[in-house]
């Protein structure tokens, strides 16, 4: 009996929690939408990374029509404390360039594997 309550306390504080992600992320990229609404010619992609039983990266580009980074933010972690951070090495480059210069190296952290997968969503869309 002490089991299921447990259990059924932390399944409700799962929800919960999550339920406060999903309103951060949301919070955040219309946030960074708004930020961009007025002009033209700029879109935004975000894509999520994630590994079994580990940590997950979400990233956010904002592109414009050349193909160039204005902003890239990233967010990495297991719990509702992660937030999201301005990415600033890939400011202002091609996104062929970013993910010529990304699979150029061997082995990828989470950030840079949701960078990749953000990158690739954008150059098929654009």
């Amino acid at each position: 009996m002490k089991i299921v309550l447990i259990a059924s306390v932390i399944f409700i504080a799962q929800t919960f929690l999550a339920f406060f992600q999903v309103r951060y992320y949301q919070h955040h990229m219309n946030k960074v939408a708004s930020k961009y609404a007025g002009k033209i010619g700029y879109h935004l992609y975000s894509e999520m990374e994630r590994l079994k039983f580990r940590t997950s990266a979400v990233a956010i580009l904002v592109v414009n029509e050349e193909h160039i980074v204005h902003e890239c933010q990233i967010l990495t972690g297991k719990t509702i404390f992660a937030k999201f951070k301005t990415f600033t090495d890939y400011h202002h480059k091609e996104l062929s360039e970013i993910l010529q210069e990304l699979h150029e190296k061997k082995k990828h952290s989470i950030q840079e594997k949701a960078i990749i997968k953000t990158a690739n969503s954008c150059m098929k869309a654009l």
